[in-house]
């Protein structure tokens, strides 16, 4: 993963969003994000709702990568 690439929460992250009962649809929103920025440790995802956080990369599938 790189910064540009258009990103999704991993199956993982999802369920245990779902299992956790948060309330809410954010796993709904969760389903495109592109990386603005990353560190050796997070990736900083600008998601579909226009929130604004960082992640890991174990919790982000590629959905499609930046040229």
């Amino acid at each position: 993963m790189k910064v540009g690439d258009l990103v999704k929460w991993s199956f993982t992250e999802e369920c245990y969003y779902l299992a956790f009962g948060r309330s809410g649809e954010l796993h709904l929103q969760r389903r495109r994000g592109i990386i603005l920025d990353k560190n050796p440790k997070y990736f900083f995802v600008r998601w579909m709702n226009g929130d604004f956080n960082c992640n890991k990369p174990d919790s982000l599938e590629v959905i499609s990568k930046s040229e």
